[in-house]
């Protein structure tokens, strides 16, 4: 069964100040610290209905199996790449969740 570890970060205080750590600082790193066998994709949620937003950007790491996951989430690369979320996450800490899939 594969899973996945997605990271949904609020509105920053400043998007564009927020899009360029997220691009030149922390998705590189992201990139080097998930390693094979994971893959990482980004997306920006729009609001098209013009109502207030509470996630900005989703973040999504898909991994073989729950066990590869698990094993991500307990090393000092996923504290590393934590921290970097924390850190470029200006309006607020991303939460961050655990989905297996079928």
């Amino acid at each position: 069964m594969a899973a996945r570890l997605i990271v949904l970060y609020p509105p920053p205080l400043d998007a564009k100040a927020f899009e360029r750590a997220y691009f030149a600082s922390h998705m590189p790193l992201m990139r080097r610290l998930v390693g094979a066998g994971a893959v990482l994709t980004t997306h920006r949620v729009r609001n098209v209905a013009g109502a207030p937003q509470d996630i900005y950007r989703v973040a999504e790491i898909k991994f073989e199996s729950m066990d590869a996951l698990r094993a991500y989430v307990t090393s000092d690369r996923a504290r590393e790449g934590r921290a970097s979320s924390e850190k470029v996450s200006t309006g607020g800490t991303p939460t961050y969740l655990i989905c297996a899939t079928d």
